[in-house]
């Protein structure tokens, strides 16, 4: 399993705490199905406005995204906070709540209520996924998956521990801390890793881990 990067699939480092940032001109509309929550989705945002991570509303002010997207490699540091864009185009301040590095994840408070992603409490091997991301900065971009197997898997502090997703998708840098949605648009993992040698497969944070952190 040293095969998989666990920390290469965000482009820039997260911003530590400071002033809001305006929020840029808001993105047209998009066609999309009911079950494929684009709006319940979001992407972290560097100081130059560009996306390096992704994430979802679990709650009406909770966003879920990967833990290596808040913790600076130089110095090993959580960041206080965030910028975080939603998918209109406001962007806000988001303080980083609380992460678990052992399973790859993190927790940011949203200012205002907003539409949120149901959580899945099982997911089935073969099982079509819709994953959002922002890969190479391409911001909401929408791809198709299948879940291969589940899997342990070592975990950044706690090797042969972490229960994850073997998911086939072509995910990629920037698609750090997204969301892969079942056919209900219920959030079934969040995008941890992908594979160093093996084309289009990814780990991803399975369900049992997100409902344990959140709780």
């Amino acid at each position: 399993m040293r095969r998989f990067l666990a920390v290469l699939l965000f482009l820039a480092l997260p911003v530590l705490a400071c002033a809001p940032m305006t929020a840029p001109q808001a993105q047209p509309p998009m066609t999309y199905s009911a079950a494929v929550p684009l709006d319940a989705t979001v992407a972290l945002v560097d100081d130059q406005d560009r996306a390096y991570c992704a994430g979802t509303w679990v709650g009406p002010e909770k966003i879920l995204t990967a833990s290596h997207c808040l913790i600076d490699s130089d110095t090993d540091q959580v960041a206080v906070s965030v910028h975080v864009r939603t998918y209109t185009g406001v962007v806000f301040t988001a303080p980083v709540v609380k992460v678990l590095r052992r399973a790859d994840l993190g927790l940011l408070s949203a200012p205002h209520p907003h539409a949120w992603a149901p959580l899945a409490d099982s997911w089935a091997q073969g099982e079509e996924l819709t994953i959002i991301g922002h890969p190479n900065r391409e911001e909401w971009t929408w791809m198709r998956g299948w879940v291969s197997r589940g899997l342990i898997h070592d975990s950044p502090e706690d090797p042969g521990n972490m229960q994850m997703l073997q998911v086939q998708a072509p995910i990629w840098y920037g698609n750090s801390g997204g969301g892969a949605f079942n056919s209900l648009g219920q959030l079934v993992g969040v995008c941890s890793m992908r594979a160093s040698q093996v084309p289009d497969l990814g780990l991803f944070v399975a369900p049992g881990e997100i409902v344990a952190f959140l709780a």
